[in-house]
């Protein structure tokens, strides 16, 4: 058996030796962290200064430059980009499909796949947008989500407060409430991102195009998005850019293609409050008038084709 002092010198090297290794680890970390932080401060240099300037490119190679650049920014929320693919197409990772999150659906007469038509859950794994300032991404657990951009610089802080209130909450939880939901905000520097579930459809299609939708089944649609414009005003919120491809929808029915009346009907949400303003309480019903409307080029967010 080894001498007491031994034993006692060999434990005292050894925590020595440990405690080394983790002071070297440790410091190796953070100059790993403070370099990914300084990198992270010279991007914000290159992004856009506000909001139309975010939504200036358009398709371009400039706006692609722009969204490329905030990968390791969104890796650190755990968020994987949709690949560009053209003409404002995107497309799923490995063009796979995402998991069931309660807001995009497709019909069986539709299919799985069916040669990725319109109306299937192939259709899922790509997205056609509008605005820049909106990207599709996958969690890491699976679910596909938008990524928009609320606020850059001093711009945007009344869109995000008036999110919070109908998008967020308890009042996101109310029936006649359709606002898409925000699952949850995340700042880069002075740019505030929004995480909303991705959907399957649009109201902009919801007649003229491949869906094969009854007039019930529009006039359901039109209902529920006037439902959803009562409450905002009833909270004391003008939308003021209530266009239909602002609403969107978890699915088209199509009654005129299966000749049936399904038994759930799909939800409609609305979408896409930059230009909407919200009145004080004490303000009378007959007072809360708004006549100037900030143009916007492009201003529809959401458009799932």
């Amino acid at each position: 058996m080894a001498p007491p002092v031994r034993i006692a010198s060999t434990v005292a090297a050894t925590a020595i030796a440990v405690s080394v290794l983790v002071y070297y680890r440790f410091q190796s970390r953070r100059r790993v962290l403070s370099r990914h932080a300084q990198d992270l401060s010279v991007l914000r240099q290159k992004l856009p200064h506000d909001l139309s300037e975010w939504r200036a490119p358009g398709d371009t190679p400039e706006c692609e430059a722009i969204w490329a650049s905030l990968d390791p920014v969104l890796q650190d929320h755990g968020l994987e980009q949709w690949t560009h693919y053209d003409d404002q197409v995107l497309v799923s990772p490995q063009i796979s499909y995402p998991l069931a999150s309660g807001f995009a659906y497709a019909l069986p007469n539709r299919g799985v796949d069916n040669g990725g038509g319109p109306g299937t859950a192939r259709q899922l794994t790509w997205f056609q947008y509008i605005n820049p300032v909106l990207r599709m991404a996958r969690t890491k657990d699976g679910h596909d989500v938008a990524i928009r951009v609320i606020i850059v610089n001093n711009d945007g802080h009344e869109q995000l407060k008036i999110l919070k209130k109908v998008a967020a909450g308890p009042s996101s939880l109310l029936s006649n409430n359709h606002t898409l939901p925000m699952l949850r905000v995340f700042e880069y520097e002075d740019i505030t991102f929004g995480i909303f579930p991705r959907t399957a459809g649009c109201m902009y299609e919801a007649y003229g195009y491949w869906p094969k939708n009854s007039v019930g089944d529009v006039l359901d649609m039109i209902l529920q998005a006037l439902e959803g414009l009562a409450f905002l005003h009833d909270v004391g919120i003008a939308h003021r850019d209530a266009d239909k491809s602002n609403f969107l929808v978890q699915w088209h029915p199509e009654s005129l293609r299966t000749m049936s009346v399904t038994i759930s009907r799909p939800r409609v949400y609305l979408i896409d409050f930059e230009v909407a303003v919200e009145f004080p309480s004490e303000l009378p019903m007959e007072a809360r008038v708004s006549s100037h409307l900030k143009s916007i080029q492009g201003c529809h967010t959401v458009r799932s084709n």
